[in-house]
């Protein structure tokens, strides 16, 4: 049994880089259209500012004072939940006051205890000294992924069933960005480890929505810890860190656009949401390219809840 396993580790590690192939190929082909997009917003840019300078002289001749100051751009504010290790991960505040919507996921949300002592088992087994024994050529954990291609965005079929055109709120708010992020970065909870066990740095999660947040983070992530974020830029992240194709998988964003297109979406509670939630926990697993679920198993969960509707 064990001379059989020996020999499929070379086809495992021959997979491995096929997938890693792909998935640097798939980023070239996304690279490539983002320099034809920001060549064409560098000519519209060219465009606005000389329209730009033409208005400011009309204002100029009618007498019109001009604004001094442009408006500031809302501060989102990312706190660090949980103590390093597995279960730890970040949350976004977007709004503040009267408008800002409860959290649906407090610390400790989705962590057994059987979970904290198998991960923290796991960590041995990553230590500096382990790793350093890897060979140059061997492939690492942040080599493994699934193939990925980029897919056309906000798929209406992608699931079988159309999008719901938003005629109305949701009773609890789950339309709102602010959900959204908070259920995607529960999900990727699991890429936090890798943050801390690389050496380069948070190295391969470039279209995971937390990566941009960790920009302006401190070195080492404790409980509570915060820092700020534009809030213009979340919703642009949440469509990029949707934006891959993966035969087969599904990344956090697009489990929740299978949520949140779901015709029985406006029923949806926070029971609802957070059993859903705790199914696909279970399940997530991050091979160092971002988080990702099984496509099929999270329309199994996703569609048991809506089924108690």
């Amino acid at each position: 049994m064990f001379g059989t396993h020996l020999k499929s580790v070379p086809l495992r590690y021959s997979k491995h880089r096929e997938r890693k192939e792909k998935y640097i190929k798939s980023l070239e082909q996304e690279l490539l259209r983002l320099r034809h997009e920001r060549e064409s917003v560098s000519s519209d840019i060219d465009r606005f500012t000389s329209e730009n300078s033409l208005l400011r002289e009309i204002m100029r001749a009618h007498g019109i004072q001009m604004p001094q100051k442009k408006p500031r751009d809302r501060l989102a504010k990312v706190t660090v939940v949980g103590e390093p290790g597995f279960g730890q991960r970040l949350q976004v505040s977007l709004d503040e006051g009267e408008n800002k919507i409860p959290n649906f996921y407090p610390e400790g949300f989705g962590v057994t205890f059987a979970q904290k002592v198998l991960h923290k088992a796991a960590d041995l087994f990553t230590s500096p000294q382990i790793e350093n024994q890897i060979a140059p050529d061997e492939p690492r954990p942040e080599d493994f992924n699934s193939e990925l291609q980029i897919r056309p965005k906000n798929s209406s079929d992608a699931w079988g069933y159309e999008p719901q055109v938003p005629v109305r709120s949701h009773p609890y708010h789950f339309d709102s960005t602010q959900v959204a992020v908070d259920f995607v970065l529960f999900l990727e909870r699991c890429c936090l480890r890798h943050r801390m066990l690389g050496k380069q740095g948070f190295s391969g999660h470039a279209l995971t929505l937390q990566a941009p947040l960790l920009v302006g983070s401190p070195p080492v992530l404790q409980n509570q810890s915060t820092w700020e974020v534009p809030a213009s830029e979340l919703e642009r992240l949440f469509e990029l860190a949707g934006a891959l194709n993966l035969d087969g998988e599904i990344t956090p964003v697009q489990a929740w656009r299978l949520i949140s297109d779901h015709p029985k979406f406006y029923k949806l509670d926070p029971p609802g949401l957070q059993k859903i939630s705790e199914g696909l926990v279970r399940t997530i697993h991050c091979f160092g390219f971002g988080a990702v679920l099984d496509e099929q198993t999270s329309i199994n969960i996703v569609e048991k809840v809506y089924a108690s509707f």
